[in-house]
């Protein structure tokens, strides 16, 4: 498809119908770069929305229909790269998350273990005291 100077113009202008055809125009590309990248139509779209509504805000910096071109790929680009980045940072925290669960899993049976323990190791000085079998502390009995 081939976009006239005039749609461009009327574009820079504010209108939103030669927007709609400048972004007709533009989508597939960016759509098989964002695909290719994350792999998802819908989180694709979402980031190709989001950076036609920049280049809507931002319609008084371009100078021409490659620098508007230029501009959405850039933007396109940076939310793909962004959502990656967040992508990452999700698997590392479930990563370091599930590795924390496994070792306090293998913390908690020694834990335990080390309670129980301690019950008796009191439990048999508290006797030996009742017995008199071990001195108190403080006293020179022995």
């Amino acid at each position: 498809m081939k976009v006239e100077s005039w749609v461009f113009q009327n574009f820079l202008h504010g209108d939103k119908s030669a927007f709609k055809l400048l972004a007709k125009h533009c989508f597939n590309s960016l759509f098989q770069y964002a695909i290719a990248n994350t792999k998802s139509s819908e989180i694709s779209r979402s980031i190709i929305r989001e950076s036609l509504n920049k280049a809507w805000q931002n319609r008084h910096l371009f100078k021409n229909l490659t620098s508007f071109e230029r501009y959405l790929n850039d933007v396109v680009e940076e939310g793909v790269l962004a959502y990656l980045q967040e992508v990452a940072g999700d698997t590392e925290r479930e990563e370091a998350l599930w590795s924390r669960s496994q070792a306090l899993g293998a913390v908690q049976p020694r834990l335990e273990k080390d309670r129980e323990q301690e019950f008796t190791i009191k439990n048999i000085c508290n006797d030996a005291l009742q017995l008199q079998l071990i001195p108190k502390l403080g006293t020179t009995e022995g």
